[in-house]
């Protein structure tokens, strides 16, 4: 797995891309330049640790010869108050629908990520306190 971000020269945006074409732009904060024109390294983080749980959780469900029809998963980080501004914890909010997705499936694949397959949060989780909550939401 390879990643490589370019600087341009101005401001604080970086353009990535992956070896397999992907691309996305990363900015600083403005007190570094940046103009919002892309997530911040720490955003980012957290778009790791919930795609990494949504990943998962579509694969155990679907492993349960069950469908997801919807799906939104918020991560909420709260970081230390000094530097390294580390997350000291995160918590998942997962939003689920699909007709044969109950309570007891949804926990289950959502514990199963995260104290199992998700390997960002298996590596966060030594420093970094991961909580979820699971609401099902109608089709």
């Amino acid at each position: 797995m390879e990643v490589t971000l370019t600087y341009h020269g101005s401001g604080a945006a970086f353009d990535g891309q992956t070896a397999d074409g992907t691309t996305l732009t990363l900015d600083g904060s403005p007190d570094l330049g940046g103009l919002g024109l892309g997530a911040r390294p720490m955003e980012m983080v957290l778009f790791g640790l919930a795609g990494c749980a949504a990943m998962d959780v579509l694969h155990i469900i679907r492993k349960g010869r069950r469908e997801l029809t919807g799906a939104v998963i918020r991560a909420v980080g709260v970081r230390a108050d000094s530097v390294p501004a580390v997350f000291e914890s995160v918590h998942l909010e997962f939003e689920l629908s699909g007709e044969e997705i109950t309570e007891a499936v949804a926990r289950r694949a959502v514990e199963l990520s995260l104290e199992r397959y998700c390997s960002v949060a298996q590596m966060l989780s030594p420093h970094v306190q991961i909580t979820a909550d699971i609401s099902l939401i109608a089709d």
